[in-house]
């Protein structure tokens, strides 16, 4: 009789230990980066944003109860102000099976994300599936993931280098798109007396806060792994130290979402620091900051990262290998201080 080998079941910290050395091997070491300079960029925008981050962001909860059919109307409006255009996209999308809309309560049901998500299923689809609340945050949803739609890329086989250098922008800047856009869908609505509408901002900013504090937790994990070749359960618990109760909640969100879905997600979190970042300095610098977004979408996936940076006139700075390492100082301190000024005007 042959021999039956058993595996033992992995733990979460043998998990974690996994992916982490995945993580160094394939972003560290394979892909092309120095070490030090792995994290330079995410570093920056951390910086960016806790330096100039309020010590209290108000969050609101909505008390005015709103229909899914409701909200997509309302999010049909804005886009019929913003460009035609997207209102005929939205139109093509609510037809063709694209979004699929289901209750929050029915989501926790069911055990599914709470949480709205857009992108290309197991059969080459697209799907936008809207979790709605039955509140205005459903309008901001609509059309977040929306914009995300707009600026979707498959991704074949065999890319060539052009056309990574294509997705690696969609990659950076989706968010972008999509905040800005429901930032400016926010101003779009006080302009026009919506109850309720301006809750999503402060909301938004809470949640670059989270996960900016899951991202440097995550930079510190690497690092130390980096350093002693793997971590002990110690080490996450002192990692969470002096940090309030609120982001070790974050945090341990976070290395339960790692150890479910087999991915660290270190870049993916840092393009929403991104978004904020630049959001908010698109609306300090360009008065007419709607064309801005509307170009800027439209150019998603015919430019390359540096190309964005050029058109938003920031010098950002990059390795040998034209990898994004950070801005300049010039740079830097604008950055900071439409950070701060945009805050400043919540």
């Amino acid at each position: 009789m042959d021999a039956i080998e058993i595996e033992e079941e992995k733990n979460d910290l043998d998990i974690i230990n996994q992916l982490l050395y995945e993580f160094v091997n394939d972003e560290v070491f394979c892909g092309k980066k120095i070490y030090n300079d792995v994290f330079d960029y995410s570093n920056t925008l951390i910086r960016i944003i806790w330096d100039n981050m309020p010590n209290n962001i108000p969050i609101r909860p909505y008390l005015r109860k709103m229909p899914i059919e409701k909200s997509i109307q309302k999010a049909r409006e804005f886009f019929e102000y913003f460009d035609p255009r997207y209102t005929d996209y939205l139109d093509i999308r609510l037809q063709d099976g694209t979004f699929e809309f289901i209750s929050e309560e029915e989501a926790r049901e069911k055990n599914l994300p709470t949480v709205s998500t857009s992108g290309i299923d197991d059969e080459g689809n697209r799907r936008i599936n809207i979790v709605y609340y039955g509140d205005f945050s459903d309008v901001y949803a609509i059309i977040h993931e929306v914009f995300h739609d707009t600026n979707l890329v498959r991704k074949p086989e065999n890319l060539t280098f052009e056309e990574m250098a294509l997705l690696s922008n969609r990659s950076t800047f989706t968010e972008l798109i999509s905040l800005l856009g429901t930032m400016v869908a926010r101003k779009y609505f006080m302009s026009q007396n919506e109850k309720e509408s301006d809750i999503p901002f402060y909301e938004d900013l809470y949640g670059v806060f989270i996960r900016g504090s899951q991202l440097e937790y995550a930079i510190n994990l690497v690092n130390l792994y980096l350093d002693k070749g793997y971590v002990a359960n110690v080490d996450l618990i002192d990692l969470m130290k002096g940090k309030t109760e609120c982001v070790c909640e974050a945090i341990a969100e976070y290395l339960s979402d790692a150890i479910n879905s087999g991915e660290l997600a270190l870049f993916f979190n840092e393009r929403y620091l991104t978004a904020c970042v630049l959001a908010f300095y698109i609306l300090n610098k360009y008065p007419d900051y709607e064309r801005v977004l509307e170009e800027l979408n439209d150019m998603m996936i015919t430019n390359s990262v540096r190309e964005t940076f050029n058109y938003l006139d920031l010098d950002a700075t990059y390795d040998a290998d034209d990898n994004l390492t950070g801005f300049s100082e010039e740079t830097l301190k604008v950055l900071s201080k439409s950070f701060k000024e945009q805050v400043k005007k919540m």
